[in-house]
């Protein structure tokens, strides 16, 4: 069960532990790959460590890990953008205000919508991009 709460351009999902099934996305060993990039000795940049997950011309899935008060500024995307927080919680700016994404939790942003995010502490999170056609 979970809970649904507008934020204007953003749809917030909280302990949202059943997703649809899908069995056209593959499957990942999430917790090897999130240790994997931890351990990558560029993570202690001030740069997102990232890996592509899952690419097509109608969904792009991406794992990234932050370290603390790594800031990645505004982005308008023309298609829906979700965040789905594994470690840590991010910060998200909208231009109505902010909000906190936490463990578990997941947001959804409508396309064309501006925002920036930051971690204030290390965070692992699977960012996907969606056309909506």
């Amino acid at each position: 069960m979970y809970q649904e709460r507008e934020f204007s351009d953003a749809l917030l999902f909280l302990n949202n532990d059943h997703e649809p099934a899908n069995d056209l996305l593959p499957a990942f060993d999430l917790p090897g790959l999130i240790q994997l990039m931890k351990n990558d000795r560029n993570l202690g940049k001030r740069e997102p460590n990232s890996m592509i997950l899952y690419k097509t011309q109608e969904k792009t899935i991406l794992l990234l890990v932050l370290n603390p008060k790594i800031k990645i500024e505004s982005y308008q995307s023309n298609r829906s953008i979700s965040f789905r927080v594994i470690e840590g919680r991010l910060n998200l700016h909208i231009r109505n205000g902010s909000l906190t994404i936490k463990k578990g939790e997941l947001l959804i942003l409508n396309e064309k919508t501006n925002y920036s995010l930051e971690s204030m502490e290390e965070t692992v999170f699977l960012l996907t991009l969606e056309s909506l056609t």
